[in-house]
């Protein structure tokens, strides 16, 4: 404990030399050089969250740093009545070119009455940590408008995310973040995500395990290009699940589509709206033209995001 201390205070003080060194173009977390940007010889795409659920490529200049509260909602099933939110917090940074970081918590809450195979809830509960890794391969440029980042994001849970009851899992979500803009006005974003999940039944039998996909498509607008105060778009994803951890065979499948928004509040914070409902999914087994076992009538998601 007490080498650690040490540790601990000697990254302190270089962090607080580092901050009050001469050098401009020296940096530390949340704090930049004051060197006036320049403007580059091409369209970028905005960094921040205007696809929706989908997720851009962009990882952040070092020293930047931020916070982020995502809420999803789920709501909606055969019968009953349903509702289902999970809720996401995570602090960001960037601190070195091309690589961001982040650490994040997770709490969930559901309301479940008279859905068959459910029983009924409603409650609040932690819902497990995650850490992800974002690493930029290909960067905008010149005759280059597209951009792709590699992240992987393992994760605890705690919960079921259907049932809302205790059910301990481990995964690792991987994702290809691409983006590209198709005017000044008008971007395009993809992404393409495939999660392998460890399960421990609360039962005592041994671990199951299957892997889920999300494959996603967006454009957004703006009307004043990258510098707009609000965007607005639409979004379609496909879910996927299979058994085992390589996309086995495929237990269930939903597409989901809707629109999408993000509206500016200051200098530093944004705040996004998306809504897509369930169009079509099905279950192995079943005849009906939804998913409504496995996946929800309408998904939303509501994330504030903070940055420095």
């Amino acid at each position: 404990m007490a080498s650690a201390a040490r540790a601990l205070a000697l990254a302190c003080a270089l962090s607080l030399a580092a901050g009050t060194a001469n050098a401009a173009d020296e940096w530390v977390f949340c704090r930049k050089s004051e060197a006036a940007p320049t403007a580059p010889a091409y369209v970028e795409v905005p960094g921040d969250p205007i696809f929706g659920f989908t997720d851009p490529s962009d990882v952040g200049s070092p020293g930047d740093c931020g916070f982020a509260m995502e809420n999803t909602g789920r709501v909606g099933k055969q019968r009953g009545s349903y509702v289902g939110i999970g809720s996401k917090y995570e602090f960001y940074v960037t601190p070195i070119e091309n690589v961001s970081l982040s650490l994040s918590g997770f709490s969930a809450w559901e309301h479940i009455r008279n859905v068959p195979g459910l029983d009924d809830r409603t409650g609040f509960a932690f819902d497990g940590i995650s850490t992800e890794v974002q690493y930029r391969v290909l960067s905008r440029g010149p005759g280059n408008p597209l951009a792709i980042t590699l992240a992987a994001e393992p994760r605890w849970a705690r919960t079921d995310p259907t049932s809302g009851g205790r059910l301990p899992s481990w995964g690792v979500e991987l994702k290809l973040l691409a983006d590209l803009p198709l005017d000044e006005h008008w971007f395009m974003a993809g992404n393409l995500n495939y999660a392998p999940v460890w399960v421990k039944p609360n039962d005592g039998s041994s671990w199951g395990h299957f892997s889920a996909t999300n494959t996603s498509l967006a454009i957004a607008w703006g009307p004043d290009g990258k510098e707009s105060r609000f965007f607005l778009g639409l979004e379609s994803r496909l879910l996927g699940g299979f058994e085992g951890l390589a996309l086995g065979r495929r237990v269930t499948w939903a597409w989901f589509a809707g629109p999408n928004a993000l509206i500016y509040i200051g200098d530093n914070a944004a705040i996004n709206f998306a809504w897509t409902p369930q169009i079509i999914g099905h279950e192995r087994g079943s005849s009906s033209r939804r998913d409504l076992d496995n996946f929800e009538r309408q998904q939303f998601r509501l994330k504030l995001s903070v940055w420095y």
